[in-house]
């Protein structure tokens, strides 16, 4: 008896771990927003040329070139929520709001935290968050980092201060790759895989 005893326990502690059922659907409906730069986002006063308007780009095109969910489309997107003013913050009545509007049960969202220059490298950093429309809660939430080398040439200059120098094409490379990072994070854990 002891020895069935045994050989159970052994069994059941060396039996393969089942994995998590992932938080969401991998076909849920999710608008992904524009995401707002946090004040301060870079060291120096310039414009970001719509840098932070790229990062919902990135995302989506991140999430589709990988088969996650059903993402409204952005410009239908804009024309239906044309009259909610959304200033990056999203509490849970403009969450459920915005999810009966567009019909959608997930928000993903997030901030350019900061872009800076030394010589020619630029670093961006960036986060990502998803929250749950029918009640405002943030299931997940990741950050990215990216870094860009400015080449010389006739790219388009955003600034110059002494030797430091960025152009768009840097800011926008490092973004994208902070953009996909934080994406690629915030996908491995939603669906319990680990993040290479």
């Amino acid at each position: 008896m002891k020895m069935k005893f045994l050989i159970l326990i052994l069994l059941l502690l060396t039996s393969v771990p089942t994995e998590a059922a992932p938080m969401i659907d991998k076909h849920a409906r999710v608008a992904v927003m524009d995401f707002e730069p946090h004040e301060g986002t870079s060291d120096y006063s310039f414009d970001l040329l719509n840098a932070e308007k790229a990062s919902n780009d990135y995302v989506i095109e991140r999430l589709f070139d990988n088969g996650y969910f059903q993402i409204v489309d952005k410009d239908l997107m804009h024309e239906k929520l044309g009259d909610l003013n959304i200033n990056g913050i999203i509490d849970a009545a403009t969450a459920k709001e915005i999810g009966k509007i567009l019909d959608v049960e997930y928000i993903i969202y997030g901030n350019v935290i900061s872009i800076v220059a030394e010589n020619s490298l630029t670093e961006a950093y960036l986060s990502v968050r998803i929250m749950d429309v029918s009640n405002g809660r943030i299931l997940m939430a990741s950050k990215g980092r990216g870094q860009s080398r400015s080449s010389s040439g006739v790219d388009l200059l955003i600034f110059r201060i002494g030797t430091i120098e960025a152009t768009q094409q840097s800011v926008h490379n490092a973004l994208q790759k902070a953009t996909y990072q934080a994406t690629d994070i915030l996908i491995d854990r939603l669906f319990n895989q680990k993040h290479k």
